[in-house]
């Protein structure tokens, strides 16, 4: 409780703070101005350091981490120890690599993207590779086309080139059949509407731009190395040399294999790799 002297000073005190807010005087008006300013910025910073962080759990945040390249089966349990969700947006197909990646199941893509801050309980949206490959149609556009054009458009339609085959042909690189398993690809069939999973490897017959003066691989097994090369390197052909040890005398300078089988049509400037029988000598390699 007040004593008399306290209470006489606080009345005191409100009796000028009440003048000073009362009064009829140019500085009574920046005194309440400057009082609405105070209560304002308070507001403001009540607001935006006391309300708005616990109705937005403003620090409760976590780092989205990197999902692509998991099996789904793995998901569950690795996102729920970082308070973290799923859902699966949407499925693709992607052929696997030489390494056999991606596999079926596995994560493609992700949104929001690795090393996102999020809050808690956020739902991370996931692309997923499927298991089966899905048909896709074969562009009719695709026999006639250039070389570059047909790479374009199998993978855009995620199809592979498996082998490339020349043919005589004036057109140089036009891509003039087509070939699945052993089948072809007429332009009936791809006009019908020619179908085949995707990841699927297509032979494409090309022509070499030589007319009618196709060029067939020699047979240049067993020859003498320097007359072989003369041969090939005389064809238009790159030729590349690998040398194997032989303890066969006879055999020493001799090609015994080819890259490219005999009878296969050639192109001009194309690379054939040649190994050639050097002598062996265990004296030399124990000197």
């Amino acid at each position: 409780m007040l004593s008399p002297e306290r209470a006489a000073q606080l009345a005191q005190l409100w009796q000028q703070v009440r003048y000073y807010l009362t009064r009829n005087h140019y500085s009574t008006i920046l005194i309440h101005l400057a009082l609405m300013g105070s209560l304002f910025f308070l507001f403001l910073y009540t607001f935006f350091n006391g309300y708005l962080p616990n109705l937005t759990n403003h620090g409760e945040t976590v780092r989205v981490p990197d999902l692509r390249g998991m099996h789904i089966s793995e998901l569950e349990k690795f996102l729920e120890t970082r308070d973290l969700r799923f859902e699966i947006a949407d499925t693709t197909y992607e052929p696997p690599n030489k390494r056999g990646e991606p596999r079926p199941f596995t994560i493609l893509k992700q949104n929001p993207a690795k090393g996102t801050l999020v809050k808690k309980s956020r739902k991370i949206y996931l692309t997923v590779n499927a298991e089966n490959a899905p048909d896709v149609l074969l562009p009719s556009r695709l026999l006639g086309a250039s070389l570059e054009t047909a790479r374009i458009i199998l993978q855009g339609n995620k199809l592979l080139i498996g082998e490339i085959r020349y043919k005589a042909d004036m057109i140089k690189n036009t891509v003039l059949a087509i070939e699945f398993q052993g089948e072809e690809i007429t332009k009936e069939k791809l006009d019908k509407g020619y179908r085949l999973p995707q990841g699927s490897k297509l032979v494409l017959y090309v022509s070499h731009g030589m007319g009618d003066n196709e060029l067939s691989m020699p047979n240049v097994v067993g020859k003498d190395s320097e007359v072989a090369i003369a041969q090939l390197v005389g064809m238009g052909l790159k030729v590349e040399e690998r040398y194997i040890k032989s303890d066969d005398p006879q055999k020493a300078g001799q090609v015994l294999n080819q890259s490219i089988p005999s009878g296969r049509a050639i192109v001009v400037d194309e690379v054939v790799e040649i190994t050639i029988a050097e002598r062996y000598n265990p004296e030399a390699e124990t000197e």
